[in-house]
């Protein structure tokens, strides 16, 4: 009643009074956010709206946002994803200071919405002693399978990608000179590789179990690549989320196709003959009997590997075409160099890299400039931690952008330019192995991806073997196509077409 007398005596109405209380509430809020953004034992950054955050403010390029608010708040600068205050980390000197110089510090996970849907080994997992023995199993079974340093390896991964990386070069070849977008066969090769380095299994390109792991792994790109806000806004969890209707699709039709192969596996199990990365985790979890690990912990470690193994790496490949079309140059020198030393006659080898320093700078040169993983799977400190001189408090959730790393003008000088002999030494013929290490795309830390090796080894292979074989070319009387990507976990080049022509 007292609220109805003061709008008469004001002469507003019964509604404008709740309208006016609201705007009132919400004002307090952006006060109160804003004061404890300059609480002085937090790094500063920028204050975000009610409810929200900072997420209006992000745009479809969140890694060039939190790049220019670099530029403002320093290296270190916090921000609000919904009601949650997350710190953003940029450039090198900050990602190592923290995930290197203290790295059991910032080791964690967040326990967040979307990470509880996930059936897997080690990403998605915190840190704990379970996780450290799980990590250490994980890269046993990778560095001893892609080493040959396991039992006895029925093949090589070598063997594997370049066997895939021959059928590739076939398949353009055959499209006799007709434009294609090539996203699809590069994501099949890939994809084929992770099958047949993880249970030993090469499918024909159109077979329907097959196909269902390539629409699986679709539908957990299109899941993730927008981002899921209901791991920051808990309320959006009691509204139809596309999304995670189709990440928890993905994750289902994967994990009963990956069991059968896994259960195959255990029955066959023969520790003399190692066939696969199955079984290399089977090996190693059963020669680590105190880990504690179960048969469960093999399936969802391939899960893990085969997620993250296939989809980086084919679109490093669907990025290393592109490059290879806006600059001609580029190509033409990589293919002189690989003449030079390998010749035409048998296929390029892990033994010829050493060989071969253009051709791998190009490879490093195309992974900075693209970003192509721009920004870190979300950290969490394990307890109270200083960084520069700001006090982080334990369970706050940190975010590496990885792009600014490869786009920092204090190292690199002009990133914005495409220039592979940065990776050179002055004299141009050695590989810089310190500006090499300046280049990020696996993270770093206890969290560096334990794939980086295999990654390594895939793109070099395939991209040698390619360029051996083929010249790719714009479509005739096409623009130039863009070299902007579309923001997601990866970086993906938009849509082009191309012609692959025999050399």
């Amino acid at each position: 009643m007292a609220a109805v007398a003061t709008a008469a005596l004001f002469g507003l109405s019964y509604l404008q009074v709740v309208l006016i209380a609201v705007l009132l509430v919400l004002v307090a809020a952006v006060v109160a956010s804003s004061l404890r953004q300059n609480t002085p034992s937090l790094p500063p950054g920028p204050w975000g709206f009610p409810v929200v955050g900072i997420f209006p403010a992000l745009g479809s390029r969140p890694h060039h946002a939190f790049s220019r608010m670099a530029e403002k708040y320093g290296d270190v600068f916090r921000v609000k994803f919904g009601s949650r205050t997350v710190i953003i980390l940029n450039g090198i000197d900050m990602v190592k200071d923290a995930f290197v110089k203290q790295s059991a510090c910032f080791a964690g996970r967040p326990a967040l919405y979307s990470f509880k849907q996930v059936k897997n080994g080690i990403t998605f997992k915190t840190y704990s002693p379970s996780w450290v023995a799980r990590k250490k199993v994980t890269v046993g079974a990778l560095k001893g399978f892609v080493n040959g340093r396991v039992g006895a390896l029925t093949a090589s991964a070598e063997t594997m990608i370049t066997e895939e990386a021959q059928e590739l070069a076939r398949v353009f070849l055959s499209k006799s000179g007709q434009p294609s977008n090539p996203e699809e066969y590069a994501h099949t090769a890939v994809a084929n590789v992770v099958c047949a380095l993880c249970f030993g299994k090469r499918y024909e390109h159109g077979d329907q179990e097959f196909r269902q792991l390539l629409r699986n792994t679709e539908k957990f790109r299109q899941a993730i690549g927008a981002g899921n806000p209901a791991d920051f806004m808990p309320w959006l969890r009691f509204f139809p989320n596309k999304n995670m209707k189709l990440f928890k699709e993905a994750m289902e039709s994967s994990t009963q196709l990956f069991d059968k192969h896994i259960n195959a596996h255990l029955q066959t199990y023969d520790p003399s003959v190692i066939r696969d990365i199955a079984d290399a985790l089977i090996y190693n979890m059963r020669e680590n009997k105190e880990a504690g690990l179960t048969d469960e912990f093999v399936l969802e470690c391939v899960i893990d590997i085969f997620g993250a193994g296939q989809d980086t790496t084919s679109q490093m490949l669907h990025w290393a075409f592109l490059y290879m079309l806006v600059f001609p140059d580029v190509q033409a020198r990589v293919q002189r160099e690989i003449d030079g030393v390998v010749g035409r006659e048998r296929a390029p080898t892990l033994a010829d890299e050493a060989s071969l320093p253009y051709t791998v700078a190009v490879i490093q040169e195309i992974v900075r400039h693209t970003g192509v993983v721009p920004m870190s799977i979300p950290h969490l400190t394990t307890k109270d931690t200083q960084l520069h001189g700001y006090t982080l408090p334990k369970d706050t959730i940190v975010f590496a952008n990885l792009f600014s790393v490869g786009h920092d003008r204090r190292i690199w000088g002009d990133p914005s330019s495409f220039r592979p002999e940065r990776f050179l030494d002055p004299s141009g013929t050695t590989l810089d192995p310190a500006a090499v290490e300046k280049n990020l795309p696996f993270s770093a830390g206890k969290r560096r991806c334990p794939g980086e090796h295999l990654a390594k080894q895939e793109m070099f292979l395939f991209f040698s073997i390619l360029l051996q074989q083929c010249s790719f070319e714009r479509v005739n009387g096409t623009a130039s196509p863009t070299l902007e990507g579309t923001f997601g976990l990866v970086m993906r080049p938009q849509p082009y077409s191309m012609i692959v022509r025999p050399r």
